[in-house]
């Protein structure tokens, strides 16, 4: 009985420093807490800056609000009827939390996954559409083409 009692005991105290070291760790982690007007600053700083290198135009109007939500002119992500844009937005998104997330320390889900793009970022006449081959050169601007859209948010 009195090794039963002992390993008890022991077990007891092992109890005690465990819950003494989580409520250390609590408090500790409880007194480094950001304010959630704080993450959306920090966040916003991401997400623009992000935006600002993918090339699309009239970057006006571009936050996230308290629910998470991105916004690009000023229209909600889930309101934008542009796929191609959606799905820059959608990269952006993850791009901007797991940036966030390398400097703060968290959790991001492991899944991502993403569509192929579409062709109406940086609008050009399609070889298809036209017959004329020089009016399909000349409405394609290297700048704003799909293909340098989509290769910047790689480089981002």
């Amino acid at each position: 009985y009195k090794r039963q009692v002992t390993d008890i005991d022991g077990s007891v105290e092992d109890k005690k420093s465990l819950v003494e070291k989580i409520k250390r760790d609590i408090k500790k982690i409880t007194e480094e807490l950001k304010g959630l007007d704080e993450v959306i600053i920090e966040l916003n700083d991401i997400y623009v800056g992000y935006l600002n290198n993918t090339g699309l135009q009239k970057n006006f109007g571009a936050y996230i609000d308290k629910k998470f939500s991105l916004f690009f002119r000023d229209i909600s992500y889930y309101n934008i009827s542009s796929g191609g844009v959606r799905t820059i937005l959608s990269i952006l998104s993850f791009l901007t939390r797991l940036h966030y997330l390398i400097l703060n320390e968290g959790n991001l889900p492991t899944l991502f996954m993403l569509d192929t793009p579409g062709q109406n970022i940086g609008r050009a006449a399609r070889l298809d559409e036209t017959s004329d081959l020089k009016v399909y050169e000349e409405s394609v601007d290297p700048e704003t083409s799909d293909p340098v859209l989509y290769l910047s948010l790689i480089h981002i």
